[in-house]
């Protein structure tokens, strides 16, 4: 008896096993593909990586999306958005001629709530982010992210609380709270105004 009750044990532990890895279907998924992978992004020395695939070489939203998995909520407008909402990652892709151009404008990492719209992630960044070597984390108040960033060129940016640095071609824009005291948002791309 001890035996069949190991036995029907085991078989139910197997069935809610494999139930939880066929199901698949995450909130943030519109088509079901999801990848559960912990997260690295770096940029030190001019490049941008995610899990060591190199964003900066040629900014394409393809090598993106083999670290990212193909899960995530897409939005057509001034660009075509891919929004991981576990992840806490927004992909800006350009259009070109109402075309997507698979060329990445800007990855947008969120480390806490801010804005809210149709395009900003359900969930947080939860993996590790590292500029010129240096853990970034939600709790770098501005003057210590400062020190870590003092060869970049900081310019003017589009809103209180957002501040802009440039080194070797990319942008980052770090988004704080009211006090900046606690990281939003983190925006790196491709910097066109050449002032670094």
């Amino acid at each position: 008896m001890k035996k069949i009750i190991f036995l029907m044990s085991l078989l139910i532990a197997a069935a809610v096993v494999s139930y939880g890895q066929s199901a698949g279907d995450h909130p943030g998924s519109s088509s079901g593909t999801v990848k559960s992978v912990k997260l690295f992004i770096s940029l030190a020395a001019g490049k941008l990586s995610i899990n060591k695939v190199e964003l900066s070489k040629n900014w394409k939203l393809a090598p993106v999306v083999s670290v990212l998995g193909s899960g995530g909520r897409t939005r057509e407008g001034v660009n075509s958005t891919h929004s991981y909402d576990a992840e806490g990652i927004v992909l800006f892709e350009k259009i070109l001629d109402k075309r997507s151009t698979g060329e990445i404008s800007e990855v947008q990492v969120y480390f806490s709530e801010g804005e809210k719209n149709n395009v900003t992630p359900t969930g947080y960044y939860t993996g590790k982010l590292e500029i010129e070597k240096k853990q970034i984390d939600i709790d770098l108040p501005l003057e210590k992210l400062r020190n870590i960033l003092w060869e970049y060129t900081e310019s003017n940016s589009y809103s209180p609380h957002n501040y802009r640095f440039a080194k070797n071609g990319i942008y980052l824009y770090v988004q704080y709270d009211d006090d900046d005291l606690e990281i939003r948002k983190v925006s790196f791309g491709k910097d066109t105004r050449g002032n670094n």
